[in-house]
Parts: C-alpha cells; sequence; structure tokens
C-alpha cells in the first residue's frame, strides 16, 4: 500500500497526484497534517500493535511499501495571536507534543521506500548542500556570511554584485488580520549598507551572477525535467513568475556532465527528489544555488508538459509493487 502524508488545505499537488492513484485503481491512503490536531478528528496510535488511527483512517503500519512525503503542517509559522506569555508557550508546548508525535511516524516507518524521507528532510541545510555542490565540481557564487557591515561592503566591491537571501527556510510573518509576509532574495548597493549600523545580525551574501536563464529542475529518483525561465525582471525569479506576462518557461535539458555531478550531490544528501535551483549565466555556465526538497515543481512541469503528477503517481505504484512481489516471493520461500 501506498503512504501519502501532506496537508490537507492548499496543496493542489497533491491531489493531482492522487486524481492519477485513483485513475490507475491503485491502493493508498492519505494523512493529512491537519487530521493529527484537529479536536473533532480521532486519534489513536498503539505503540506495541503498530496501527494508528487518524482522521478516521487506520492505518497498519506493517501495509505500507512506498510513502511519498510531501509536505507537512509548519507549526513554527503560525502566528500565535494569545493575549498573554503563558497561552502563548501553552501553544508552542502543543506544537512541539504534535512535532514528537510525528518524528514517532516517521522513524517508526524509517525501514519503507520513501519518496523524499523526512527524517533527511528535517535536516536538509542549504549550506552544506551548496558547499558539497562546491566539492564535486558544481560550480556557485562566492557565498560569504557575516555580522559585520564593512565585511559586507568589501564583499559587494569584490564581487561587482551581490545578493542576500536567507540562510535557511524563512518563516513566514504574520499580521493580526492574516496577511502574511516572506522574505525574497534582494540585490545590495554600497549606499544602503553604509546606512546601517556596524553590527548586524548574521546574514548571508551571494554574488550576483548574470543570467542568461534560470533553471528550475525537479529531480526524480535519477530523472530530470527541467524548465528554463527567460525574461525574468525581477532579481528573485519567483516574483516574476507571479507577475510578469512576459515570462516564458521552456523546455530545457542540462548537459549530461552537469547531471551525472547533481545525481552524486542528491546521493550524499540523501533526496531521491526535489526541486533544484540553477542559473545558467551569460557565458553559458550552470551555477548550482539550491535544492529544495519538497519545493515547488507543478507550474513549472505543467509549462512544459512534463505530466510530473502522473510520473509520481506512477513511481510510487511501480515500487509499491515491487515490494509487493518481493513479500510474496519471501513468502514462496518460506513455505518450500
Amino acid at each position: 500500500m501506498i503512504l501519502i502524508i501532506s496537508n490537507g488545505h492548499s496543496e493542489p499537488t497533491t491531489d493531482n497526484v492522487i486524481d492519477w492513484l485513483l485513475y490507475y485503481k491503485a491502493d493508498f491512503i492519505r494523512l493529512n497534517s491537519e487530521d493529527a490536531v484537529d479536536k473533532t478528528s480521532r486519534l489513536s496510535i498503539s505503540i506495541d500493535e503498530d496501527i494508528m488511527t487518524i482522521g478516521g483512517q487506520q492505518i497498519r503500519m506493517d501495509d505500507i511499501n512506498v510513502i511519498w512525503y510531501r509536505r507537512w503542517y509548519e507549526y513554527r509559522n503560525v502566528g500565535f495571536r494569545p493575549a498573554n506569555a503563558h497561552q502563548r508557550q501553552l501553544l508552542r508546548e502543543m506544537f512541539a507534543e504534535a512535532e514528537d508525535l510525528l518524528l514517532y511516524i516517521y522513524y517508526a516507518l524509517q525501514d519503507k521506500l520513501w519518496l523524499c524521507n523526512p527524517l533527511v528532510n528535517k535536516t536538509h541545510n542549504k549550506l552544506y548542500a551548496l558547499r558539497l555542490a562546491h566539492s564535486i565540481g558544481l560550480k556557485i557564487p562566492a557565498t560569504f556570511i557575516t555580522n559585520h557591515t564593512d565585511e559586507v561592503i568589501d564583499f559587494l566591491t569584490q564581487q561587482g554584485n551581490i545578493i542576500t537571501k536567507p540562510i535557511g527556510d524563512p518563516y513566514v510573518y504574520f499580521e493580526p488580520d492574516g496577511t502574511n509576509y516572506k522574505n525574497f532574495t534582494q540585490k545590495l548597493t554600497i549606499p544602503f549598507l553604509k546606512k546601517l549600523a556596524p553590527d548586524i545580525f548574521m546574514s548571508l551574501f551571494q554574488e550576483l551572477v548574470k543570467a542568461d536563464c534560470e533553471i528550475r529542475t525537479f529531480y526524480l529518483d535519477g530523472d530530470f525535467y527541467s524548465t528554463a525561465i527567460v525574461n525574468s525582471n525581477t532579481i528573485d525569479v519567483k516574483l516574476s513568475v507571479k507577475r510578469d506576462r512576459n515570462l516564458k518557461m521552456i523546455a530545457y535539458d542540462l548537459p549530461e556532465d552537469i547531471k551525472k555531478k547533481i545525481r552524486l550531490l542528491m546521493k550524499k544528501v540523501g533526496l531521491n527528489t526535489g526541486s533544484i535551483d540553477i542559473i545558467r549565466s551569460k557565458n553559458g555556465e550552470h551555477y548550482f544555488l539550491e535544492v529544495n526538497p519538497v519545493g515547488q515543481f507543478t507550474g513549472y512541469g505543467f509549462a512544459c508538459n512534463y505530466q510530473l503528477e502522473k510520473k509520481i503517481a506512477q513511481w510510487l505504484i511501480r515500487n509499491d509493487h515491487k515490494k509487493h512481489l518481493h513479500y510474496e516471493k519471501d513468502q514462496v520461500h518460506q513455505r518450500v
């Protein structure tokens, strides 16, 4: 059986993959993050019997062969609106309890075949991935972390143009009315930097590579589905995707030597899937930026008719059948 771990709301990618699983009449069950914390949804877990009932669904861990971890609700991004410190602390403790329960489920199922192992996802470090990429021969932008403004100015002077972006995955900031804000990549200038205090909080700064195009690659167990994004007029291409009508998305085939190095990189970081950001420079060189284990891919794949949701469904079904066949062979061997 296939288990899908996802969010119930605002996760159309999961819905689209499930459409294909239904089409193929696959044996699957979906676990939504909301089901684990919704008071109206019955939850019970028998540790000694390896049985879970979440969201009205009973899951026997022995029945599961393959798991797709799409994403899980990020409790850290909850906008805390309680009026006093005790209420805020209580909520944080409740979320911590929910996180520990989720970790138990991951560990209990760690011997299954995962498409995106959540334990790897939780510890994935973009800086370390960048360092590994450099060590295996992929080009990366010059990257520098400091908490001194004068060093940032020196770095900008050396590189000509630089950007700043979060070291890890950025938080979402909430207003009381529900409005939210998120950090995006920003170009820096010397006049702006000179307005800052001498000491700043540690931040990441990176060479701004002059891009011929930006490439979003969806990696699926060794296969590459790449989309070149051209005519972007923003530093952070995600903003152009949302706003710029002149933006074009074109199917792109990465050079074989780049694919070989990325396969090695993905093996080293323990990922069999992910959304990879690459820049092709004006002189045709490819710069690795980062890999997002649960990054977006639907919009980029749709533009190039990659049918990625279908391919994910087929991967899950194919590997579920492999596990089942191995089980059947083991049973026959034991009977003989």
